[in-house]
């Protein structure tokens, strides 16, 4: 919001210079008297308000400022609390989703790792532990700084939201807050040349709406546990890492005091011994395959149906033969990772013979059709046990190539070395075609603005002429008007010069950033002195144009009255505005993908109620009521679709568009959601990912081919 709010400014003024300068060449060339002279005092006029309220902007952009350094230590302990608390609810969710087949679960396999001497120097740690144990493992070391290593599928991202779990609620039951809050991200969503603090201060406010002062506050003092999930998805497979050395020398970098920060980072061990720098003063530990003993002892807690048993009986045989025989060795095999478990159980959970289990041989090839075969039967499989609650459940084959064109999505993403792996809603038009995208945008706020247009012309059709005559008449006398028609027509002067300017930059930006409003926000102290220092900033500007009016044209008789009028309008707008761009008490408030997107559509239809209500009252008072109605509709419409849902509008024309194709559904968050509540996908901060990395592969490399909706995003 603060950035929007610093991009009005220039505007503003470069409005307030150009109706200056139109006033100086008409002063000069009337010598102070005649009609020129009256037309110079409107653009003297309208001089003051423009560059007045570019000031009331200013001074209210440097008070917000001034307010976010004025974060105490209790306003930030509770900041801090609040934080723990949706942490600790948000990834208990998601552990209980990633842990969960047909239903969320905290039941899982109890995975074991080693210490892997051989990557570093290590920092503390007994030789191996176990994901129950994981808090106080972490707890050991010095400094707090691990590295998660394993196989794909081993049970990386679990490990890590099992630590962020256990820290939690260790500082819930205790009261110990010594510990800094950990939050787990995505690390595939740094840039290149981002400092890892900056990037963490973006997630932040993102992810749980926290304002950017309060943000920076606990990124600066170290009250943040970064664990950073995915270091191997930085870059494509077979690439030279660039992006991935990049991550690593930020991490690096990444101090407190004198001494590395903490920090958790999770990878797969072939990615991680390939890099030539790797994390500092970290403790690498390696998660190991599951044993015979461990994959039985999860079957039995998931089939406790007596058929179910008999079903798996000759899976359980060969797991009690373990390595004595070729059929266990190659059975422990294809399920020695809780990804593979997984996938088993859900894939034969509708009844089928879990007998095809059984590769041919321990052979590498025979072992990896059968993981093919599990990942085919998979998707088929999560949409039987989730059908879509009171609505026409998914179609497998459907829902299939809806998940291909979105990795196929993901893998352009990752070419255009972004994050291949993060669906962040407000930042998925390019699916349908970056220049298509912009333009379509631009061609519907011209379809709006032009209706809204007739709309106001055909408000008084019939006395075109007559109303054409009374303004000219207005402006070549304006020494006769009233105030509150001098104040209308300077709210009528100043949305025409800076609405279509502001209009058009919003549309044709690269990259449109959501907004939010948030009501709750006014029950909070900063909020509330936010609001009245809006309202103070409009009356102060409002009253100094009234009184430069007054006191150099003689634009009316009544000096007083105009001070009045305009410190009244002035306090309104001031207050409305700051209530739009103002208010933020950065509290922690944790947010779902989709709810950004929402929230940018209300901010769009409560400043679109703003502006056009505003737009109204000057119509009615300039003119009519009539007309002042025609005004505020349009305005309305106009404005929230040219300031308001930027970003929420673009994707609903990008999806739009490829919904007529047939290619993704036109709510992809609903479906996404869906997604996620079935465990095809899960949460993270605000994207969605692929429950697992492998999946997203397999979607890409199985026939029949994705569409290549990449050739059209580059477009």
């Amino acid at each position: 919001m603060r950035r929007r709010l610093r991009l009005i400014l220039p505007a503003l003024l470069a409005a307030a210079f150009v109706l200056i300068s139109i006033y100086l060449t008409l002063r000069a060339i009337s010598g102070e008297q005649g009609p020129a002279f009256d037309y110079a005092d409107w653009a003297d006029i309208f001089s003051f308000a423009v560059a007045a309220f570019a000031l009331a902007f200013y001074i209210l952009d440097r008070h917000n400022a001034a307010n976010d350094r004025e974060l105490t230590a209790a306003g930030l302990a509770q900041i801090e609390d609040d934080l723990a608390h949706e942490v600790l609810r948000r990834e208990s969710d998601e552990r209980a989703r990633l842990l969960g087949i047909d239903r969320p679960t905290t039941h899982t396999v109890e995975l074991r790792f080693e210490r892997a001497i051989a990557w570093h120097p290590t920092a503390g740690g007994t030789e191996s532990g176990t994901l129950s144990r994981i808090r106080p493992y972490f707890m050991s070391l010095n400094p707090k700084r691990l590295v998660i290593l394993g196989t794909p599928g081993a049970g990386k991202t679990v490990l890590a939201t099992e630590l962020v779990v256990q820290l939690l609620e260790h500082r819930a039951s205790t009261g110990d807050k010594v510990m800094p809050i950990p939050i787990k991200l995505p690390i595939s969503s740094l840039e290149t040349g981002q400092r890892l603090e900056e990037w963490l201060v973006i997630q932040l406010m993102a992810a749980y709406r926290l304002s950017r002062s309060a943000a920076a506050s606990l990124v600066t003092r170290r009250r943040i546990l970064p664990v950073l999930d995915g270091l191997d998805e930085m870059d494509a497979d077979g690439t030279d890492q660039t992006r991935t050395r990049n991550a690593v020398m930020r991490i690096n970098t990444y101090f407190a005091g004198s001494q590395n920060a903490p920090v958790v980072v999770t990878c797969r061990a072939e990615d991680y011994s390939r890099l030539a720098e790797r994390v500092h003063d970290a403790t690498p530990v390696e998660l190991l395959a599951l044993d015979a003993d461990q994959i039985s002892t999860y079957l039995a807690s998931q089939l406790q149906d007596p058929d179910a048993e008999l079903a798996w009986l000759q899976i359980s045989e060969a797991l009690r033969e373990g390595p004595t025989s070729h059929t266990g060795q190659a059975v422990t095999g294809v399920l020695s990772t809780p990804w593979t478990l997984t996938l088993a159980v859900t894939a034969f959970r509708d009844g089928a013979d879990p007998g095809h289990l059984i590769p041919a041989s321990a052979d590498p090839r025979d072992m990896a059709r059968v993981r093919g075969m599990l990942l085919a039967r998979f998707i088929p499989a999560m949409v039987r046990l989730h059908p879509k609650a009171h609505e026409t459940p998914h179609d497998a084959d459907t829902v299939t190539q809806w998940l291909r064109t979105i990795a196929a999505h993901l893998s352009w993403q990752e070419q255009q070395e972004r994050s291949g792996t993060d669906i962040v809603l407000h930042t998925w038009w390019p699916i349908a075609g970056v220049k298509r995208t912009r333009w379509l945008h631009t061609v519907a706020v011209a379809v709006v603005t032009l209706t809204g247009i007739g709309c106001i012309i055909g408000s008084f059709a019939g006395r075109m002429t007559e109303f054409l005559g009374e303004t000219l008449a207005h402006m070549r006398h304006p020494s006769q008007l009233e105030a509150p028609y001098l104040l209308a027509v300077i709210a009528v002067g100043i949305g025409t010069v800076a609405l279509p300017v502001i209009g058009a930059w919003t549309v044709f930006r690269a990259e449109p950033q959501p907004c939010r409003l948030d009501l709750r926000q006014l029950r909070s102290r900063r909020g509330l002195r936010r609001l009245a220092a809006g309202a103070a900033v409009g009356a102060v500007a409002s009253v100094t144009i009234g009184v430069a009016l007054g006191v150099t044209g003689g634009v009316a008789a009544d000096t007083p009255t105009i001070i009045v009028w305009f410190a009244m309008a002035g306090t309104a707008a001031g207050a409305a505005f700051g209530l739009l761009f103002g208010l933020d008490n950065g509290s922690a408030d944790a947010v779902g993908p989709r709810e950004i997107l929402a929230a940018d559509l209300r901010y769009g239809a409560a400043s679109g109620l703003l502006v056009g209500s505003i737009g109204a009252l000057a119509g009615a008072i300039a003119i009519g009521p009539r007309y002042g109605i025609a005004v505020g509709i349009a305005v309305s419409i106009i404005h929230g679709l040219l300031l308001g849902p930027v970003a929420a509008a673009r994707y609903g024309i990008a999806m739009s568009t490829v919904a007529a194709r047939g290619v993704l559904p036109l709510r992809l968050g609903h479906f996404l959601a869906w997604a996620s509540n079935a465990g095809l996908m899960r949460v993270t901060g605000i994207a969605y990912q692929f429950r697992h990395r492998e999946l997203q592969q397999w979607l890409l490399t199985s026939a029949p081919e994705p569409e290549p909706l990449a050739e059209v995003a580059g477009q």
